[in-house]
């Protein structure tokens, strides 16, 4: 069986390297370019947000901050704010700069995850910044602002569509039977995209419930879910379906 992996174009290449080192067939599909914002377009916003907690919702919003730290222009003290992590990635990327101690990751990796973190619990009045991308949920901003938080977004990057590496992917219908998407943006690409057929056959891999609500809603009935959209999380889902298909 091969895996295609459906993810923005760096990380496909990593996900699939990882799959190859741990013995699976894996394809790169990249379907996502990243552009990061210029570190001067929101660090103003972030030094006046004075926050006590910064919420890093993947790990190009963890490079964006790294790149921001080395501006003369930051006021921030890093070493006193408590940081969430959406994934380990980026948690591993933001121990650079963090207090260990007010380093979380969330668990699972995603939104709800990050809601579940102890330094969120009591946030009454608490000055909190997000870094997203732009476009990203909504659902740790609305959540936050219920417990009267104060929230300042930060769309510190932008995910832009890569038509050319699709409409240039060619591969055998008859070897790629599972697929791996982790964004919402990157399933309505695959399905606007690829045979709708085809992909109503294969196996789905998806990072979230969300993902897997919209997957069903268009016709995707055979999806297994992921503690999140780790390399090794990814991977502990693609053995769980190779020892599965190998005992039938």
């Amino acid at each position: 069986m091969i895996f295609l992996i459906a993810r923005p174009a760096q990380k496909a290449k990593q996900t699939a390297l990882f799959f190859q080192q741990h013995n699976l067939n894996a394809q790169a599909l990249g379907l996502i370019d990243i552009k990061l914002a210029t570190t001067h377009a929101y660090l103003a916003q972030l030094n006046a947000a004075n926050p006590s907690c910064i919420i890093v919702t993947s790990s190009y919003a963890a490079q964006w901050l790294l790149r921001a730290t080395q501006s003369a222009e930051t006021r921030l003290n890093f070493k006193q704010i408590n940081f969430v992590c959406v994934g380990s990635a980026s948690a591993a990327l933001i121990a650079n700069i963090a207090d260990k101690s007010r380093l979380f990751t969330a668990s699972p990796e995603n939104s709800e995850g990050v809601l579940n973190a102890s330094c969120l619990r009591m946030v009454n009045n608490a000055n909190i910044v997000i870094l997203k991308g732009k476009g990203g949920r909504n659902l740790i901003a609305d959540s936050l602002y219920q417990k009267n938080a104060n929230i300042v977004e930060l769309h510190v990057y932008e995910r832009i569509a890569n038509m050319s590496a699709i409409h240039a992917f060619s591969f055998e219908t008859s070897k790629i039977r599972c697929i791996i998407a982790t964004s919402i943006e990157i399933t309505e690409l695959l399905l606007a995209n690829l045979d709708r057929t085809y992909l109503q056959t294969c196996v789905w891999i998806v990072a979230s419930e969300r993902i897997k609500a919209y997957a069903c809603a268009h016709g995707i009935e055979q999806i297994l879910l992921s503690q999140g959209a780790s390399n090794q999380a990814l991977l502990n889902c693609a053995n769980q379906l190779v020892n599965t298909r190998s005992c039938t």
